[in-house]
């Protein structure tokens, strides 16, 4: 079994909560020991306080009571604030470690980013050696799927830079068109300029963070077909001549591993392949011929990360 380590809540969260709440009370204070004072600045005071304790508050409650498991072929967890899995292996599509931080994608297009794992590598090694995997679109397809979706999050991301400048133009052309008054000094042609301003304002804002969203959720199908794109290659590209006894990809499927035997010896030997930026396998390296299949097996057991894959290419075979 696989159990998550989170990480524990920072102490400066602790501290920013105190600050927050002894801003509310200290605001409060003064405002009682002095009647006069301002209303405007006692509430900004007061709102600011509020904002950095709940702040604070909402931050300290992520990932409280978390869990996440991984045993007998399931996935159970609960994380962030309201955050739940629940699913079995063959459910997923792809697990991805990164920096305190474990990406499952599911098959239904689902994707669970836990944030705060400390271990995520962990997960990884044991999930993807059990991913249900099938090529079922040829390394072709695949490529041209991947260029029209990155091409897509190109331009969402320029229609995001674009609206930022508007909503940026907006705020100049506001300032230049009123002269730079204060508001209180705002004539009727002014609130007309400033109203529409806004109006433009605030669309681009959030026309932005749509694109913004679109963007960030179509990185995570980019990283699921790329990681389909390069197991189909690693599993479906012809193994190299020879007595093929034992195929190995390793962890990330970004190259592979063949063991070759002789068929009237003990003797073996084994070839590397690394996957071109093109996708498709090149030939890097070629042992010398060990005298033991056994010294072979025992060499490549102490390569971290390998993940057998010998009955895609064992079915292959009998099929044929």
């Amino acid at each position: 079994m696989v159990s998550a380590v989170f990480a524990k809540k920072s102490i400066w969260n602790k501290i920013t909560l105190f600050c927050g709440l002894f801003l509310i009370g200290f605001t409060l204070y003064i405002a009682h020991q002095d009647p006069q004072a301002e209303l405007f600045d006692t509430l900004l005071l007061i709102g600011a306080g509020v904002l950095i304790a709940v702040g604070s508050g909402i931050f300290l409650m992520l990932n409280h009571n978390a869990f996440l498991t991984f045993a007998d072929g399931t996935v159970k967890g609960r994380y962030h604030w309201f955050g739940k899995i629940d699913c079995y292996i063959s459910d997923v599509e792809f697990v991805q470690a990164q920096i305190n931080t474990l990406v499952i994608r599911m098959k239904d297009g689902t994707v669970h980013k836990i944030m705060g794992v400390l271990n995520p590598w962990d997960f990884v090694c044991a999930m993807e050696p059990r991913l249900d995997f099938q090529a079922r679109e040829s390394a072709e397809e695949l490529m041209l799927q991947l260029s029209d979706i990155k091409h897509a999050r190109k331009r969402e991301i320029v229609f995001t830079v674009c609206l930022w400048v508007l909503m940026m133009l907006s705020i100049f052309v506001t300032v230049f068109l009123t002269d730079g008054k204060e508001l209180s000094g705002f004539v009727r042609r002014d609130w007309i300029i400033f109203w529409i301003m806004c109006a433009v304002g605030v669309s681009a804002l959030v026309a932005m963070f749509c694109f913004a969203q679109k963007a960030g959720k179509k990185l995570f199908l980019i990283e699921a077909l790329a990681y389909r794109l390069r197991r189909t290659v690693i599993e479906t590209t012809p193994l190299l001549p020879g007595n093929a006894v034992k195929v190995f990809a390793n962890r990330g499927f970004y190259a592979r591993v063949t063991v070759f035997g002789y068929p009237n010896d003990d003797g073996a030997y084994y070839s590397g392949e690394e996957l071109h930026r093109d996708k498709y396998l090149v030939d890097v390296y070629r042992s010398e011929v060990y005298e033991k299949m056994e010294w072979l097996m025992d060499e490549l057991d102490e390569i971290d990360g390998l993940i057998d894959i010998t009955d895609k290419f064992i079915e292959t075979k009998t099929a044929q």
